[in-house]
């Protein structure tokens, strides 16, 4: 994982521990951090929700609903009317992606 990658509240591994990155040197990401595997049950954490018919989760943002596609287990994004593919694994991409859309943080829901 490179520090290029990372912003600042983005949750990842360190130690076995989940942690959110406070601060960003300009230096390589210590070998101690991790990137978190995006499961369901960490879109479900964000407050995303499954619809078992068409293997979509979703999850409401300020300016349209979010969707996220599963399929052979790789995850892609897609908006009405455009459609962008792109593969997301960890969690911090899924934020980075979010705040790049959205402007705001995707929060835990216990953290609201």
């Amino acid at each position: 994982m490179k520090a290029s990658e990372l912003r600042i509240g983005n949750l990842v591994y360190k130690d076995g521990m989940v942690v959110r990155i406070a601060l960003i040197k300009d230096r390589p990401v210590h070998e101690s951090l991790n990137p978190i595997p995006l499961t369901g049950e960490r879109l479900i954490e964000f407050g995303f929700e499954k619809d078992n018919e068409t293997r979509t989760w979703s999850i409401l943002t300020p300016l349209q609903k979010f969707e996220y596609l599963f399929e052979l287990e790789e995850y892609y994004d897609h908006f009405e009317p455009t459609f962008l593919c792109i593969e997301i694994k960890y969690v911090h991409q899924l934020q980075n992606l979010y705040f790049a859309l959205t402007g705001e943080e995707l929060q835990i829901k216990s953290d609201e």
